[in-house]
């Protein structure tokens, strides 16, 4: 992973964010799979700014994650994380 990754914790527009997006705010090291090799990487969340920056541009390429955006907002914010190389 030559540069960082963004992933979103949607669940669907779910009240609360999936398993795995729990797990990396509590432990922000963890492996990914890219091109079959596992990669260390480290992850934080995007805020302010620099997530308004990256939500625009995921919804944009996946318009779908408006309705999960709506479907969330009373009970949370979609968090983006970023994952950089370790």
């Amino acid at each position: 992973v030559g540069e960082a990754l963004c992933v979103v914790g949607s669940l669907g527009g779910a009240p609360r964010d999936p398993h795995w997006a729990r797990n990396l705010r509590a432990n922000s090291r963890a492996w990914i799979r890219v091109a079959r090799r596992l990669r260390p990487v480290h992850a934080r969340v995007a805020i302010g700014t620099e997530r308004e920056a990256l939500w625009a541009t995921i919804t944009d390429a996946a318009p779908t994650y408006l309705e999960y955006e709506q479907r969330a907002s009373n009970h949370r914010e979609i968090p983006v994380f970023i994952l950089t190389a370790t």
